[in-house]
């Protein structure tokens, strides 16, 4: 990709050069021609006599080069600039198409200024603004000597300029720079010549439509946006080397060089390094945007790049309704947005359209605003998926872009829509079954709720409508099931601030108790029971109020397995006996069924890890067949699970080794939780049966396969510090004592962690395989 970043650029100019000396010399606008060859050449076409080429003979060779000067910093791009040069030697003419700001005209103007010793002419043609193409064509044909100073643009000089490339016997290159429409170039276009043409444009049907070939000029990729960084800021002057940082600023920019290029600029002259200067952007993304460098030129001087004025042009020419589909697309997550999202005009009759864009219940209309925000490419579209996407930088110079009301109407329809599209099950586990959909919005929701949680300078925030507050908790279930703990606490940090902030006679009680729950939910899977216990009571009293059953029941089972975890077995049975007897109220149904079955085996766990009253073994080979044959995967795993502790208790280890191997096999099968805490658990419950069959380097291998997923989750570190603990063990006798002192250690680092989180000046030393079941939630223990 290539870019600027000078203090001495000239203008754009013409280079002359002789075919023996390829050294090119720099001349004024106002400079005649003084090449000996070239004035033999042009002549018969004196300017007084207004000469018609004709066919009669074809002209000689001149060596005339009309290019603006080559950027003075240029990074990597070989590659594109290699297939460019494939391209031309196959096909008459070829596309460079790319979005603003990729580097399209730098990387044609690279190509061209390497390729003087293959055209005798190369002429740089400016399409933009459209009036910009006339004064090209007559700036070139007035060095070319074709026509004089006095000739005016019009349709007879238009027809000169074809006539004398198509009479041309030499090899001559025109590059057509920044075209938006086929049409532009109706009157310009070589017809049957010795020469090749290159057009750059933003518009992904124009290279279809014209030339033979297409070459897509992509951003940066993360570590050739990490180098470029590094190779601009290690210029002389610049700041100190920081890779890792580096990378951020590119991921930041969407590796895009114009956005590159800017804030190196102003970071050279701030001489702030590159971490600093990265939160300060962080901060007020629109601002740095804006700020031009004195230093910083493009290819055409007038003209400063900047991300600020990027895609200003676009936006300012879309439709309205355009507008509104870019304003939600710049609250999302850049990549993959689903079409499905905005579907309304095929789904069902009392799917809610209330508030929502025409388009969305109009297909033709839908398509319509899709093609023309393809056709200047502020979005890309995948054929097969139907997917949309954009660049990140774009998002945020688009909400800048917007009115403040544009932009709140933009947030509350992006929240109806997700809220719509995300499932809302409440059948036993609630997203079984539905985990590739909930994949599908996840990611913009979570970017919806980081615009909605952005503290800025601005003093306009977003308020949430009602559908944001209930999306946010029903996504905070699904992360919780996926284990992604750090998003998982955004988004209830967001919930709960919607819910904080509508009016009391409109506050969702329902979206805060499931929130509660949640958050308790989370924080005893973490081993925070303290808080756990504070989240799950404050979620039984607003139901309780609310007096829906099911979710009473739901709320003491989950306190009743909070207690199992504090080993507090009388009290976790007095919750799970209150919300069993709600169960067996309740009518026949599938869910009922479902729930009451996982109340019965959370009090079969409780019984068995607390030593009193052992349930029988046929009881909890009969909660795991029910789970089998039901939609939950996940309890099936878990009811095995539960049923290899009783065969573990009972010392039957082979007994226990098949129940947990059942358990693994169940829940890591292909789509479900193979990469996470439960099965790293059920591993390690493998890890120590091998143990205790003194299958010591079978025990290491299993082991090492629990820490490599428990390592992927540090938001719960006893239970990576549980197998750590066990594989110092294993590693002993296995003969490997310098290993073992690593996990020894890990496992100190770990608890010290653990403590850290719940506010404990004392790091728990844990002596005893049993000593960490304090610190871990029942159902994994």
């Amino acid at each position: 990709m290539a870019f600027q970043l000078s203090i001495t650029l000239t203008p754009y100019i013409l280079n002359e050069v002789s075919r023996d000396n390829l050294a090119s010399t720099s001349l004024s606008a106002s400079e005649e021609l003084s090449n000996a060859d070239t004035r033999h050449h042009i002549k018969r076409f004196s300017t007084d006599q207004s000469p018609v080429l004709t066919n009669a003979r074809t002209l000689s060779s001149p060596s005339v080069y009309i290019l603006p000067k080559q950027p003075a910093r240029f990074y990597g791009r070989v590659e594109e600039v290699q297939s460019i040069q494939q391209s031309i030697d196959k096909n008459p003419s070829v596309t460079i198409r790319g979005i603003a700001g990729v580097g399209k005209s730098s990387i044609a103007l690279r190509f061209a200024h390497q390729s003087k010793s293959q055209y005798s002419v190369i002429i740089w043609m400016r399409c933009e603004p459209k009036t910009a193409l006339d004064h090209s064509c007559q700036e070139a044909l007035r060095r070319l000597g074709v026509i004089g100073k006095a000739e005016k643009p019009g349709a007879e000089m238009r027809q000169k300029w074809r006539d004398y490339l198509a009479q041309a016997g030499f090899q001559w290159l025109v590059i057509f720079d920044n075209v938006e429409d086929a049409e532009d170039l109706n009157q310009y276009w070589p017809q049957d010549s010795s020469g090749k043409v290159i057009v750059t444009t933003r518009n992904p049907e124009l290279g279809f439509q014209l030339t033979g070939d297409q070459i897509d000029i992509h951003p940066f990729s993360p570590e050739e946006g990490r180098k470029c960084v590094l190779s601009l800021t290690s210029w002389p002057g610049g700041v100190s080397s920081d890779p890792a940082s580096a990378e951020e600023l590119s991921n930041e920019l969407g590796g895009l060089p114009i956005g590159i290029v800017q804030m190196v600029a102003l970071m050279r002259k701030r001489k702030t390094p590159i971490k600093r200067f990265l939160e300060d952007y962080r901060q007020n993304k629109s601002a740095y945007h804006d700020k031009e460098v004195v230093s910083m030129t493009g290819i055409y001087p007038e003209i400063k790049p900047t991300i600020g004025s990027n895609w200003t042009m676009s936006f300012d020419s879309l439709q309205d309704r355009s507008k509104s589909l870019l304003g939600i697309l710049s609250l999302l997550s850049p990549d993959s947005i689903p079409q499905e999202l905005f579907n309304h005009w095929d789904g069902p009759q009392n799917q809610p359209t209330s508030g929502l864009p025409a388009c969305c219940n109009d297909v033709d209309s839908f398509f319509d605003i899709q093609e023309e925000l393809i056709g200047l490419a502020l979005i890309e579209k995948d054929p097969n998926t139907g997917n949309m996407s954009l660049h990140r930088l774009e998002q945020v110079q688009f909400e800048h872009y917007l009115d403040l009301p544009s932009r709140q109407r933009a947030f509350e329809v992006a929240a109806k829509l997700l809220y719509d599209a995300f499932p809302n099950e409440q059948t036993g586990q609630r997203f079984t079954g539905t985990w590739d959909d909930c994949a599908t919005y996840i990611q913009h929701a979570i970017v919806l709720n980081s615009h909605y949680l952005t503290r800025s300078s601005s003093p306009f925030q977003y308020l949430a409508p009602p559908e944001f507050t209930k999306l946010m908790a029903w996504c905070s279930w699904y992360l919780w099931e996926i284990a992604d703990y750090s998003s998982f606490a955004k988004v209830l940090e967001g919930g709960k601030k919607a819910c904080k902030s509508s009016p009391s006679d409109a506050f969702d009680d329902a979206s805060w108790s499931l929130l509660n729950y949640n958050a308790g939910t989370v924080e005893t899977s973490m081993g925070l029971f303290g808080p756990a216990e504070n989240s799950l009571n404050e979620a039984l009293k607003v139901r309780r109020k609310l007096g829906n059953k099911d979710d009473i029941s739901a709320t003491l089972n989950n306190l009743g397995l909070l207690y199992n975890s504090m080993h507090k077995f009388d009290l976790a049975e007095k919750h799970y006996s209150e919300a069993l007897e709600i169960h067996l109220s309740r009518q026949d149904s599938v869910d009922r069924n479902l729930s009451l079955r996982m109340v019965k085996h959370n009090i079969q766990r409780n019984a068995i890890q607390s030593g009193e009253n052992l349930p029988p073994l046929s009881e909890l080979q009969e909660t795991a067949d029910f789970f089998r044959a039901s939609i939950s995967w996940w309890m099936e795993g878990h009811a095995y699970l539960v049923l290899g502790n009783l065969y573990l208790k009972l010392e039957r280890y082979d007994d226990a080794s098949d129940a947990y191997t059942a358990a693994r096999d169940t829940l890591s099968r292909e789509g479900r939780a193979s990469k996470q805490p439960a099965t790293a658990m059920v591993l390690y419950k493998l890890g120590y049966l091998a143990y205790q069959k003194s299958q010591f380097s079978e025990a290491v291998e299993i082991l090492h396969k629990s820490t490599a997923i428990s390592e992927l989750y540090p938001a719960i570190p006893v239970e990576q510090a549980r197998t750590q603990f066990m594989l110092a063990k294993a590693l002993r006798q296995a003969r490997h004592p310098r290993a073992a002192e690593e996990a020894e250690k890990k496992v100190k680092a770990l608890m010290k962690q653990y403590c850290m989180s719940i506010g404990s000046q004392q790091v728990v030393t844990c002596s005893d395989i049993g000593d960490f079941s304090k610190f871990i939630t029942a159902k994994y223990q």
